[in-house]
């Protein structure tokens, strides 16, 4: 797979699993595990490769959607207002694309580690927004936010900054390996990396259910919309200050991804980061702990002339950090203040965040204790969903309500898949979106 097999030292195709215990050499476990990887890749609901609900080998589409999102956006007198439009956009030689919704299968298709089916549901139905009253008057609100950043070089960057997820992580990271004060070993990185990346992982997951199921509209849509025809005097790329032209042309700071609007992505990542940091020192969430980083001459990558001198961003605290890398969404306009506090309170709760938290202790110690309080290790992830109850919630682009999955459709089930070998049964539990009326749940 991937043109790996012909570098590897054991024979792939006629391989047996047995003759692994009593071959280890260090390459021969590395690549089995390279094996496993690849597989698992393949089936684990993202369509990595790009081969899932009928797209052959020879053609593959990989991370394509598999549950038939389209959006559905309407013109400002129309119903559909609120729901997500593709944004156009250019790569400023004369080539134009309209987005798409990057992924939109993956809430639906895709496993969580620790959150249970239970978990995943009471989530969704906590954050179901409902369409805003007065777009006209977001739309305003937009424009001011953006407006404040024209003369204001610093908070520029720092949006710039922010949107890079892995200035976080790689900054945070590299205090904990480096810093002598810390002594952390290899061990205690791999930990903290493991927990990171989990909780991260999860929470997108039900972050991005929620995206598709609530399918809002981008602060471009609505200011280029709901104002067109009207003047603004607002922040203009690669000038000092404000600059005065039509509402329908402004854009915002920084490229808006190809998603749903609410709740925000960034927003949970941001929460998560920081609030595992600040876990992982043995300090409060909001705890007095000051953290800096350093933004170079020229660093702003949007715009390459910025910042003109040097400076050091200063936070209190673990919190306030993840308050400010939450903001700059709302401040560069990608998107709104309640999709903030939206993904924010979605990935700091009880659920993505105390019980990835207990549940990576479990990983590492084994001891069972830490899973007392969400009732055992079958309410966690993949063993909770033995049953395979889970019920898929088709995005709004998907089969028309009220319209069932006829034979040889495509259609959602939970299927339970039994391995045996000479040694043990296993039950592997796995979604997969399938034409076939053979797999079913149990």
């Amino acid at each position: 797979m991937f043109g790996l097999e012909d570098g590897y030292a054991i024979d792939v195709d006629n391989y047996d699993e047995t003759s692994f215990c009593t071959s280890v050499s260090p390459q021969e476990i590395s690549e089995k595990s390279a094996m496993q990887i690849n597989e698992y890749a393949c089936m684990d609901g993202w369509n990595e490769c790009g081969t899932t609900n009928g797209m052959g080998s020879y053609g593959p589409q990989p991370y394509s959607d598999i549950t038939g999102y389209y959006p559905i956006h309407g013109p400002k007198e129309k119903k559909n207002i609120h729901r997500w439009k593709p944004i156009l956009e250019t790569d400023g030689r004369g080539y134009y694309t309209r987005q798409e919704f990057v992924v939109p299968h993956i809430g639906a298709t895709t496993d969580t580690v620790y959150l249970s089916e239970e978990d995943r549901e009471n989530i969704r139905k906590d954050f179901m927004m409902k369409p805003y009253d007065d777009y006209e008057t977001l739309a305003c609100n937009v424009l001011e936010r953006t407006k404040n950043i024209a003369n204001d070089e610093k908070e520029k960057t720092l949006i710039a900054w922010f949107d890079d997820k892995l200035n976080l992580a790689a900054d945070t990271t590299a205090y904990f390996m480096f810093n002598p004060e810390m002594n952390w070993k290899l061990e205690d990185v791999a930990y903290y990396l493991q927990g990171y990346i989990m909780l991260e992982y999860d929470g997108i997951i039900v972050n991005w259910a929620s995206k598709v199921e609530n399918d809002h509209v981008r602060p471009t849509t609505v200011v280029q919309e709901f104002l067109s025809g009207e003047m603004t005097d607002n922040w203009a790329r690669g000038v000092d200050g404000t600059s005065s032209y039509p509402a329908e042309q402004w854009t915002p700071y920084i490229r808006v991804m190809p998603h749903g609007e609410y709740p925000s992505g960034s927003a949970c990542i941001c929460t998560v980061v920081m609030k595992w940091s600040a876990a992982a020192l043995g300090l409060g969430y909001d705890e007095d702990f000051p953290i800096q980083y350093s933004h170079d001459v020229g660093s702003n990558k949007f715009e390459p002339s910025l910042p003109k001198e040097a400076f050091t961003s200063q936070y209190r605290s673990h919190k306030e950090v993840a308050d400010k890398c939450a903001i700059s969404r709302v401040d560069g306009g990608m998107h709104f203040p309640d999709a903030i506090e939206a993904g924010d309170a979605m990935c700091r709760g009880k659920l993505v965040f105390r019980k990835g938290v207990a549940f990576q202790k479990y990983i590492w110690t084994g001891n069972e204790e830490f899973l007392d309080e969400w009732g055992g290790v079958e309410a966690f992830g993949h063993v909770a969903s033995k049953k395979c109850q889970y019920n898929a919630k088709l995005p709004k682009g998907g089969l028309k309500k009220g319209k069932k999955a006829n034979a040889g459709e495509s259609k959602f089930e939970c299927c339970c898949v039994y391995q045996e070998d000479e040694h043990e049964v296993r039950e592997v539990v796995h979604r997969r979106w399938t034409t076939s009326t053979k797999c079913k749940s149990t």
